[in-house]
């Protein structure tokens, strides 16, 4: 299953359980940024080629740019 499948069911999921709207567009832009990075920069683009590695290697990048925007530039 693509990414951007998973994504658009999630946030769908997270309308229907009525989560607050800007808790739904937090959600939407953090997975966007993170698909981003997995297709950019790790060239995953789909659920069978992310590995453990990929979210670590996110969350550090992530980190190491807080505040920056840098890790979600074209948000």
């Amino acid at each position: 299953m693509e990414m951007e499948e998973l994504k658009n069911e999630f946030i769908l999921d997270c309308k229907v359980r009525n989560l607050a709207p800007r808790t739904v567009r937090n959600y939407e832009r953090q997975l966007s940024c993170f698909l981003r990075f997995l297709k950019e920069a790790q060239k995953v683009e789909d659920l069978e080629g992310l590995k453990s590695v990929h979210i670590k290697q996110f969350r550090k990048t992530a980190a190491a740019s807080m505040g920056t925007r840098k890790a979600c530039s074209g948000d």
